[in-house]
């Protein structure tokens, strides 16, 4: 039977997403106090440990596969691998700051800088998993190829999704039937006031 993604996301997920708005929010009007005790809130190791779930070693009762999958890749020399940063953003609006998979509320990635250069205690921009802040690095958005670009998928508006960390790293190069995934095109988007802290 076919689900919407490996797991489905923790409560924890969207605890963090709405504290990191808070901190953006505190950010913006010169709060260093209060987005650093928002920051602290939000790094939730729980996050990490779900991300690890999915993303770390194939399990079958997760993933429904023992070993990565086997497969040609497909060399592309002219085509790029991802498309540039303004059609990645038309991806995640259209997609509504929403992994498309799970729908957890995702971020744009340029935010643990700016978090960073302001409070980088609290921000945690590290070189490691253990050593990265857990809400931002886990919640921080990803366009996804459906069909993977090493298996032949294409920078096509049709085969790019929004996914949260989990779900991208956690699918890699399989096909989504492959992992018993349906297809997230087959229902819409949820768009609502989350923008991904833009």
């Amino acid at each position: 039977m076919l689900r919407r993604c490996f797991l489905p996301p923790i409560p924890e997920m969207d605890i963090a997403a709405e504290l990191l708005s808070e901190a953006a929010d505190a950010l913006l009007t010169g709060d260093l106090v209060t987005c650093s005790q928002k920051l602290r809130e939000s790094d939730l190791r729980s996050i990490r440990e779900h991300f690890d779930r999915t993303a770390g070693r194939i399990d079958v009762a997760i993933h429904r596969q023992s070993k990565n999958p086997q497969f040609i890749r497909v060399s592309r020399e002219k085509q790029p691998r991802m498309p540039n940063a303004a059609r990645q953003l038309e991806i995640l609006r259209r997609d509504g700051f929403r992994c498309r998979f799970c729908e957890s509320k995702v971020i744009v990635k340029s935010v643990h800088k700016i978090f960073a250069n302001a409070v980088p205690d609290a921000a945690r921009l590290g070189r490691s998993n253990e050593t990265r802040h857990f809400g931002i690095s886990n919640l921080t958005a990803s366009v996804d190829h459906l069909v993977p670009y090493s298996r032949g998928g294409t920078n096509d508006a049709d085969n790019l999704i929004t996914a949260c960390p989990t779900c991208n790293y956690g699918r890699g190069n399989w096909l989504i039937a492959e992992v018993e995934i349906e297809n997230p095109f087959n229902r819409p988007p949820t768009i609502d006031e989350w923008d991904g802290l833009t």
